[in-house]
C-alpha cells in the first residue's frame, strides 16, 4: 500500500491566531496567504471570520471560490502576471491585484480593467542573509516610474 501525507489541523487554533492577529494590529488589512494551506475547511473557517485571502494561481482562486469565498475578499498577487490568470482572476471577481512590475501593472491594466493595485516595494536591508527583495516586490523608485 503506498504511503500518503496525513494532515492535522486544529481549526480552534486558526481562529484564536487571526483573533491574535487583529488585536496586535487593529489598523492593519490582513489577507491569508491561500498557498500556506488552502484547504477548504481552513478556507471557511476563515471566511467566517471576515477575513480577505492572498491569492498567487489560478488554482488557488478556484479553491476560494469553491469555498463559497466571493472574488471581492481576493487578491491577486502573483509575481508573474500571465495574462490568463489575470483574466481568470477578473472573470472570478477578483478586484484587487498586486504588482511588482511595470510589465505586471501593464498586464493588469489590459486583462482587469477598473481593478484596484498595490504596489509591492522591496525594502532595502543590504545586511540581510536572505535578500528576498530580489524576488518581491520593486525598488521605491521604480514604483514611482509606474
Amino acid at each position: 500500500m503506498r504511503e500518503t501525507p496525513y494532515l492535522t489541523i486544529d481549526l480552534a487554533r486558526v481562529r484564536d491566531n487571526l483573533q491574535a492577529l487583529r488585536a496586535a494590529l487593529p489598523e492593519a488589512s490582513i489577507r491569508y496567504a491561500v498557498k500556506a494551506n488552502p484547504g477548504e475547511p481552513v478556507l471557511r473557517l476563515l471566511a467566517g471570520e471576515g477575513a480577505e485571502f492572498d491569492v498567487a494561481s489560478v488554482g488557488e482562486i478556484d479553491a476560494c471560490r469553491l469555498a463559497g469565498i466571493d472574488g471581492s475578499r481576493l487578491a491577486f498577487g502573483n509575481t508573474i502576471k500571465k495574462p490568463a490568470a489575470v483574466g481568470h482572476a477578473y472573470a472570478s471577481g477578483v478586484r484587487r491585484f498586486v504588482f511588482d512590475t511595470h510589465e505586471g501593472l501593464a498586464a493588469i491594466a489590459e486583462h482587469a480593467p477598473g481593478a484596484s493595485v498595490e504596489c509591492r516595494i522591496a525594502p532595502a536591508f543590504p545586511s540581510s542573509v536572505t535578500p528576498f527583495g530580489h524576488k518581491f516586490g520593486c525598488a521605491p523608485d521604480a514604483a514611482a516610474a509606474c
